[in-house]
């Protein structure tokens, strides 16, 4: 390209320039049309399918990858709806979707709570910085839920084993973090110095 550039008079480039850009429109304008059929197929409806293809950060997703993803959301119950208000879901890998939920779920937030925006990758690791105590200010977690025996729960670490009350001024991933070492402390048979040395 840059080499016939070099050589052909001032009309032929601005021509084969205006060709190139035309086809890179009618491309994008074919991509958008694949975009939005899989989307129709997947059960959304035409102005749904059309918002949703109109989002820059979609146009870049492989066909397969976006029918997983759709896939994973509608099984975890998400409604179709939400997806349409919240594209850049569809960026995520469905194993992070699955980890995310997970996460939260055992931190405490009801699946109720669960909105498909705290699952993009960006809202979600803001939310794993915020204070716990904020989070139940904003009626993600019930207040009367201590966070780290919460993620406990979900272990088999035994209830003979004292689990101190979560300090809800701390992070949640702070708390998570807390709630693994106690873990490892009990499993592998270690003292708490033991164990911070080796997430150092």
């Amino acid at each position: 390209m840059q080499f016939l550039l070099n050589h052909l008079c001032f009309k032929c480039r601005i021509k084969l320039c205006f060709q190139t850009v035309k086809l890179y429109k009618s491309t994008s304008t074919i991509e958008n049309g694949v975009i939005v059929d899989t989307l129709r197929q997947l059960g959304f409806a035409e102005w749904e399918a059309n918002q949703i293809a109109r989002h820059k950060h979609v146009q870049n997703i492989e066909i397969p990858k976006m029918k997983k993803i759709v896939e994973r959301l509608k099984k975890l119950g998400f409604p179709l709806e939400e997806i349409v208000k919240c594209p850049m879901v569809l960026k995520s890998s469905s194993t992070s979707i699955d980890h995310y939920v997970k996460i939260l779920e055992e931190s405490g937030v009801s699946y109720d709570n669960i909105k498909l925006e705290l699952i993009t990758r960006t809202k979600f690791l803001k939310l794993m910085k915020m204070p716990t105590s904020e989070l139940k200010k904003k009626g993600l977690i019930e207040k009367d839920i201590d966070v780290k025996r919460n993620i406990l729960h979900y272990t088999d670490l035994p209830s003979s084993i004292h689990v101190p009350e979560t300090d809800d001024s701390k992070c949640l991933d702070m708390i998570q973090t807390d709630a693994v070492k106690q873990y490892l402390c009990w499993r592998l048979d270690l003292k708490r110095e033991e164990v911070d040395k080796m997430y150092r």
